[in-house]
C-alpha cells in the first residue's frame, strides 16, 4: 500500500473546488487496532455541515486516488467526507483487509457511540476541534462498496443505523456474499435506501 500510495501521491482537488482537504491518521478498532491515513474533505462555508460522508476505495487502491470524487461529494451536499486507505492485502493477519469481516465490524463501530476516532482524526485534519455532523452515508467503489454494506449491516446490531441516511455504490462488487447479505438487512424496520 505504501508504493501504491507513493505513486498515487496526495489528494489534489479540482482548480476550482469549494473545498479544504487535510491528511491525518484514523484509528480503526480491529485486530487490536489499526492506524490509517484518511484523507478529510471540509466545505469552505460559513454554515455547519450537514452530514459526514465515508468514502471508501476499490481493491489496489487508495484514499487520494478518489480526491475529485470526494471534493464533488463535500462541496455537491455540503458534507463533511473522510475517505481512508484500507490495505487491500488479503492476507493481512486477523481479516484487518479490505474485503475482510472484521474490517467491516470495525468501520461499523466508528460511527457507534461517541465516535471518538472519526473525531479525533477530522479534528487532527483540520489543525482544531471538530464537531461532526450525527448524519452520515456510507459511500464504496468496487471492494470498497462491499466493505461499507458490510459495515452498513453491522450498524444495525451496534446502534449506529439510526444515523445512517443510506449507501451509495460506484461500481460495487461483491466479496463473500457480503452486498446480498446486507441487503436483506437493511429491510423493513432497518431500511436504508442503496443507491448503485
Amino acid at each position: 500500500m505504501g508504493l501504491i500510495q507513493f505513486f498515487a501521491g496526495p489528494p489534489v482537488l479540482p482548480a476550482d473546488a469549494h473545498v479544504t482537504v487535510r491528511t491525518s491518521t484514523l484509528r480503526i478498532p480491529v485486530a487490536g487496532g489499526r492506524t490509517v491515513t484518511a484523507d478529510w474533505y471540509f466545505p469552505d462555508t460559513d454554515e455547519p455541515p450537514t452530514r459526514l460522508i465515508y468514502l471508501q476505495h476499490g481493491f489496489g487502491a487508495v484514499g487520494s486516488m478518489y480526491s475529485h470524487t470526494a471534493a464533488a461529494l463535500a462541496e455537491r451536499t455540503h458534507s463533511v467526507v473522510v475517505a481512508p486507505t484500507i490495505t487491500s492485502n488479503f492476507l493481512a493477519s486477523d481479516g484487518a483487509w479490505l474485503a475482510g469481516a472484521p474490517m467491516q465490524q470495525a468501520v461499523a463501530d466508528l460511527f457507534a457511540g461517541n465516535r471518538d476516532a472519526l473525531t479525533a482524526s477530522a479534528s487532527a485534519a483540520a489543525g482544531h476541534d471538530v464537531v461532526l455532523p450525527t448524519r452520515c452515508a456510507l459511500v464504496g467503489h468496487s471492494a470498497g462498496g462491499s466493505l461499507v454494506m458490510g459495515a452498513a449491516a453491522e450498524m444495525t446490531e451496534n446502534g449506529a443505523l439510526a444515523d445512517l441516511t443510506g449507501i451509495v455504490l460506484l461500481d460495487s462488487v461483491d466479496m463473500n456474499g457480503t452486498v446480498p447479505h446486507a441487503l436483506s438487512t437493511l429491510t423493513g424496520a432497518n431500511y436504508r435506501p442503496v443507491m448503485d
